[in-house]
């Protein structure tokens, strides 16, 4: 291989049927998996997963609230983008892209190789234990920063080998896995600059200033964030990874699963014969990644951030790893995103999946005819035959939902008597709710989506071996108050709440005198309940005296993103025109 050649995947023989096989393949994949949005309207309401018609414009959203920016500020672009498409809409769309940009990102990195050798990178990236179990616990935005991933690895290879192009796809690759969640910011940040840096220190140093930049939305509001509760030291232990397969810790993440809630996890890693064969994978594909001396400026800077990132997550959740954890989580500034430790295991994905395809584009030519046909197929079918709880919305756990239509009714009517600075709290005070329209799933609560209000809501989640307590201060003293409904009426207007949200049928603690304020608003499902002029006020805080200027930095960064991806497409535009000429 030359020079100029290093840091790309090798080539193999050109296959002209298969063209159409190999961009085809990720949209098979995506369609099979994301099956029950595109075929019914409706909402998908699991876990976090909270999508709603038209999501309003708040402060929260760009980290203006002095709230910890968990969702910043992809609920910023969420709310946007429901104003130009309805909100299921909208949702069936990033669900089908996530598979789908996934899978592309992969085809193109592995375009040069032979067909089974790239789909098979495809079908093990695409199908596996982490987006199982991430879509099952509803992590949307985190699936979108796995997704960039391999748009990263490929944006900063080409940087690395001082391509402009390379840098100005680079910055809006970044930016999708930034701006959807800070964990996708922090894993695609940490290979561009890997990667980047293998072409030289002030390449990486580049690409480390691209990132940064990027990550500010979340990173600023992070800084100006008012200081809440202290950290749960219980949260490094209820969310570190959990064993789901027989070969312990170390080989669930090693196999791209662990997640912590195991209650989402496929009952079929527990088999001893599927979970051997994933973990065969996992060794096939890190010995191909290991040997392949040709895209070793490619893969082994991937590595270099990739096993790290695995061990981590294995030293952060095994028992005698505790300690550190908590004093990470507890003591150290942002040490709380280092929670939920398996989400770290994302760059290892796209390492085994490249390698393992880089073997068999290495082994193919020693195979021929029909038996290479049949070989090819058994192997590309090995991850879906190891998952098939991944189809078709993991077996039909997605089931798209319309909201009861008086929600609808409701946030009309708050949004022409209620403004977004008011506060309302919604009661009864549990963080996720179940429904009997949305066939008693848990969610997390959509009210603070879905009415143009401050809505609180409560923080604490309650998980298998205890609660993992909250970091707002509010919503711990209305927890507090929640046995004494005339107290809790009290203490929600010294915290300057009017309005209360009741939402009839769902279980939890937490209500109010029947004298306590005027009903504004009875349904079959909702009551909006008028306190009156609160007694306390909201004290300005530092993140609210900075709201304007973080909504100009975020405004900014929007247009210098969009005007790379304008530019990259013109430098394909030329680059296409010269190959033609």
């Amino acid at each position: 291989m030359s020079p100029s050649g290093q840091g790309r995947l090798p080539r193999g023989r050109p296959v002209g049927w298969g063209r159409l096989v190999r961009w085809g393949w990720p949209v098979l994949l995506a369609a099979l998996i994301s099956g029950p949005v595109l075929t019914h309207r409706g909402f998908v309401l699991r876990g976090d997963m909270v999508f709603v018609p038209r999501q309003p414009w708040k402060p929260a959203w760009y980290g203006g609230d002095g709230g910890v920016p968990r969702a910043v500020p992809s609920d910023a672009l969420v709310a946007l983008a429901t104003r130009a498409l309805p909100g299921d809409l909208l949702q069936a769309a990033i669900l089908l892209a996530i598979p789908l940009v996934a899978g592309l990102g992969v085809a193109v990195l592995a375009r040069g190789w032979r067909l089974p050798a790239s789909l098979l990178a495809t079908t093990l990236y695409v199908w596996n234990p982490y987006v199982d179990e991430r879509f099952g616990i509803g992590h949307w935005a985190l699936l979108c920063g796995y997704a960039a991933l391999p748009w990263v690895l490929l944006a900063a290879a080409a940087a690395a080998r001082g391509e402009r192009r390379g840098w100005l796809t680079l910055v809006p690759a970044l930016a999708l896995a930034a701006g959807t969640s800070p964990s996708g910011g922090l894993f695609a940040a940490a290979v561009a600059i890997a990667v980047t840096g293998a072409g030289g220190w002030r390449r990486g140093l580049g690409a480390a200033l691209a990132s940064v930049l990027v990550n500010l939305p979340w990173l600023v509001p992070a800084v100006l964030a008012v200081p809440g509760t202290p950290a749960d030291p219980f949260g490094a232990v209820a969310f570190a990874a959990r064993p789901d397969t027989p070969f312990g810790l170390l080989g669930s993440l090693a196999t791209f699963g662990g997640i912590w809630k195991t209650s989402v996890v496929s009952p079929l890693r527990a088999s001893v014969l599927l979970s051997a064969v994933a973990l065969l994978l996992t060794i096939a594909g890190c010995y191909g990644a290991a040997s392949d001396k040709a895209a070793e400026r490619l893969l082994r800077p991937l590595a270099v951030v990739a096993v790290p990132m695995l061990a981590g997550a294995w030293i952060l959740s095994a028992p005698w790893g505790a300690g550190l954890s908590e004093a990470l989580v507890v003591h150290v500034p942002g040490g709380g995103v280092l929670r939920d430790a398996q989400k770290w295991v994302a760059p290892f994905a796209l390492l085994v999946s490249l390698g393992l395809g880089s073997l068999v584009n290495r082994i193919e030519p020693w195979l021929d005819g029909r038996r290479l046909t049949w070989t090819a197929f058994a192997v590309v079918s090995l991850p879906v035959l190891v998952l098939p709880t991944l189809a078709w919305g993991r077996l039909g756990e997605w089931q798209p939902t319309p909201y009861p239509e008086e929600w609808s009714v409701l946030a009309d009517q708050v949004a022409e008597s209620v403004g977004p600075n008011q506060k309302m709290v919604s009661l009864p005070f549990s963080v996720y709710r179940r429904y009997a329209w949305n066939h008693q799933v848990a969610v997390l609560d959509p009210a603070p989506r879905f009415f143009d209000a401050t809505v609180i809501t409560d923080d604490a989640l309650g998980v298998r071996d205890g609660t993992v307590a909250g970091e707002s201060a509010a919503a711990a003293e209305i927890r507090e108050a929640l046995g004494d409904p005339a107290h809790l009426a009290r203490v929600l207007r010294a915290q300057g709440v009017r309005w209360v949200l009741v939402q009839k049928h769902t279980p939890g603690p937490g209500t109010l005198p029947a004298d306590a304020g005027t009903v504004a608003f009875d349904g079959t499902e909702l009551r909006l309940v008028d306190l009156g002029q609160p007694t306390g006020a909201t004290p300005p805080t530092a993140a609210k005296g900075w709201a304007a200027p973080l909504l100009a930095l975020d405004v900014g960064l929007l247009g210098l993103v969009v005007g790379c991806a304008l530019a990259a497409l013109r430098e394909l535009r030329r680059a296409g025109r010269r190959r033609e000429g």
